[in-house]
C-alpha cells in the first residue's frame, strides 16, 4: 500500500534522529523513494520538501537533498523553565542551545518615535520616544533569532542598556 508524503517524511525524520542518516548525508532521492514506497514521484518530492521546510534537510540543485549540517535549535518550554535548569541558575538560552557558542551581530541601538502599536502596548503617548535595540543572534555562524526591543526613553536614557556593547 502506498504511503503518504507525511509518512515517508516521518520515516526519514526518524532515521535522521536515530543517527542512521548523519548531518551532511545525502537523503534517498525521489526515484529511490518511489521504488521503496511505491508512490508517485510527486509524493516522494513532497516528502523531501517537508523535511526541507522543517529545517532538517537542504536541497542542492543538481545534487540532491541532504541532512542539514547545522542542527536547528529545539525550544522545549518545560526544559527551559525547569527547576534543574532555569531554577538552578541556567539561562533559558543555555537550555535551548547547550554548549554551542552564541554570537550577537548586527546590533543597532537608536532612539526614535514609538510606532503606534508599540506606544499602545507600552502605555506611552503617541510620538513618545523609545530606545530601539535590534540584534541578530547566531549559533555556529547561522542566524537563529532576530530580536527587537523597545524601551521607553524616559526610563533608560543614559543607562547601560542604551550602549551597543551590552
Amino acid at each position: 500500500m502506498a504511503e503518504t508524503a507525511r509518512e515517508i517524511a516521518e520515516e526519514l525524520r526518524e532515521r535522521i534522529r536515530s543517527g542512521a542518516l548523519r548531518p551532511g548525508a545525502r537523503l534517498p532521492g525521489e526515484p529511490a523513494l518511489v521504488k521503496e514506497h511505491g508512490v508517485a514521484k510527486e509524493t516522494a518530492r513532497r516528502a523531501l520538501m517537508l523535511l526541507v521546510s522543517e529545517g532538517l534537510a537542504v536541497r542542492r540543485k543538481g545534487s540532491g537533498t541532504y541532512v542539514r549540517e547545522f542542527q536547528p535549535i529545539r525550544r522545549v518550554a518545560n526544559k527551559r523553565l525547569s527547576a534543574e535548569g532555569w531554577g538552578a541558575g541556567q539561562s533559558i538560552w543555555s537550555a535551548d542551545v547547550g554548549d554551542r557558542p552564541m554570537q550577537v551581530t548586527d546590533l543597532r541601538v537608536y532612539e526614535t518615535a514609538a510606532p503606534d502599536d508599540v506606544a499602545r502596548v507600552l502605555g506611552l503617548d503617541d510620538g513618545a520616544e523609545v530606545v530601539v535595540r535590534d540584534r541578530l543572534f547566531k549559533v555556529e555562524g547561522e542566524p537563529v533569532q532576530s530580536a527587537t526591543s523597545y524601551l521607553p526613553s524616559d526610563l533608560v536614557r543614559g543607562s547601560a542598556i542604551t550602549q551597543e556593547d551590552t
